[in-house]
């Protein structure tokens, strides 16, 4: 081969190799159209683009399928890579999350396409799998509020501020300054301790102490609320012992105010509402178990089947009284709250007050 066949030779390995990463595949009757070569110089050049593969740690090898080769995964490196199956369920949590305005969900998705090996599909699975994004980002709802505290900030940027400020270092607080728009619309600057960062019903939340003029508040604050976060100058002097000890405690129902500690409630519950009961209390870091069961004619018995759809079950929760209460109460005759007793009184008194306004 003449040095002049040589260099022609690299810069059509070197286009097919451009093909093969952006298109993920070439095929004999595409080559001999396109370069009026042979079959031969073909077989060559994948033999080629095969050895530069293996060779160069690439992680990617050329599969044939009859006269079409696709450049895929080699088996032993798929854990490298995004599959397609992890594609899907990422795209799907995250088009049903609040967390991302729309434009941040698209740059986040084609960032995640560009780690998943969309190339190396047949034909029906790469149409099933475009329709099924399409169908994410058709139900993606965006991140619009009646109220104004849509974050004035890149997502990324000041979930990377959060991150950093909370997690540097695990056993120290380190302080940061935000500006903060509450659920009744009003608008505060605030000296942080981030303690952690929890997704949950929707949205991502920070978990810290703020410093308050006469001390110190462990709350609960949405990610989008905020509206600036840089790290503070201050240095406070807090004991950083109960940082992990904050960091356990459960996550709070419906976000409610941490100004309180959480209590152990239980109550009775009938079916529908168990199931949801269970979900809604036994998740990120709740604390929630059936401690009895008994069916349709209030007889204790040992087993779930055995409650049917007409028996109930006692459940024992571990939570922020105020949050779980409105929870609680939302389900009306599905649910009886037996202890603390002085959630029972309040639920009594609040319920009695209902009732008035629609005697009016």
């Amino acid at each position: 081969m003449t040095s002049e066949n040589q260099a022609a030779a690299a810069v059509r390995r070197f286009e097919l190799a451009m093909e093969l990463l952006t298109t993920g595949s070439i095929s004999k009757e595409k080559f001999t159209e396109k370069y009026g070569r042979s079959v031969r110089t073909f077989q060559r050049d994948v033999k080629a683009l095969r050895e530069y593969f293996a060779d160069n740690d690439t992680d990617k090898e050329l599969e044939s399928e009859g006269d079409t080769y696709r450049l895929t995964n080699r088996p032993e490196n798929t854990k490298r890579f995004l599959g397609i199956p992890q594609l899907l369920l990422l795209t799907e949590i995250l088009a049903s999350s609040r967390v991302l305005a729309k434009e941040e969900f698209t740059q986040m998705m084609d960032t995640l396409l560009n780690m998943a090996m969309f190339q190396s599909l047949a034909q029906i699975q790469d149409t099933a799998l475009r329709n099924a994004l399409k169908n994410a980002f058709d139900s993606y709802k965006d991140n619009n509020h009646p109220l104004d505290f849509n974050p004035s900030e890149d997502t990324f940027e000041k979930l990377t501020t959060l991150y950093e400020a909370t997690y540097n270092d695990k056993d120290n607080y380190s302080a940061i300054d935000v500006t903060y728009t509450n659920v009744y619309n009003r608008t505060s600057r605030k000296t942080l301790l981030p303690v952690s960062i929890v997704f949950d019903k929707y949205y991502l939340y920070l978990r810290a102490v703020e410093v308050m003029y006469r001390g110190y508040s462990f709350n609960t604050y949405r990610v989008d609320r905020i509206k600036h976060v840089r790290m503070s100058e201050e240095r406070l002097d807090y004991p950083s012992s109960q940082k992990s000890e904050l960091a356990s405690r459960p996550f709070p129902s419906n976000a409610f105010s941490e100004h309180d500690y959480p209590e152990a409630i239980e109550f009775y519950c009938w079916p529908p509402a168990i199931e949801a009961a269970l979900d809604n209390f036994g998740s990120a870091r709740y604390e929630a178990e059936i401690i009895e069961r008994y069916d349709r004619y209030g007889r204790s018995v040992k087993s779930d089947d055995m409650v049917g759809k007409h028996g109930h079950v006692k459940i024992k929760i571990r939570d922020y009284p105020e949050g779980a209460k409105f929870w609680l109460m939302g389900q009306g005759t599905k649910v009886q709250v037996t202890s603390p007793e002085s959630m029972v009184r309040e639920i009594k008194k609040e319920l009695a007050a209902a009732a008035r306004m629609y005697d009016k």
